[in-house]
């Protein structure tokens, strides 16, 4: 089965595989902010991390469209496996009416 990294292109180099990660970085970030919003006062600084905010909920939106597509994959690989061991016994008990 693939895993989200194997979607990865040029620019992110690993993702987790457990959605909560992405929550939990994002209320980290959000910690920071409130922590250090009197401590310092920038700009430029709080873009980024509100930055990093919107790239996280970027990223998490993907993780969870690729996890759904691998399941849909594996489910029908599933069913497949399925059909093709149904078809098996029913080639079985035609054999045995035959015999």
């Amino acid at each position: 089965m693939k895993n989200f990294n194997e979607f990865l292109n040029e620019g992110s180099w690993t993702l987790p595989n457990d959605i909560r990660e992405y929550k939990n970085f994002s209320k980290e970030i959000k910690e920071l902010k409130k922590k250090y919003y009197n401590i310092i006062g920038d700009d430029e600084v709080f873009d980024g991390l509100d930055s990093a905010l919107s790239r996280l909920e970027e990223l998490e939106k993907f993780a969870t469209e690729k996890k759904d597509k691998i399941k849909k994959e594996k489910e029908k690989v599933d069913e497949d496996d399925d059909d093709d061991d149904k078809d098996e016994d029913e080639d079985d008990d035609d054999d045995d009416k035959e015999k």
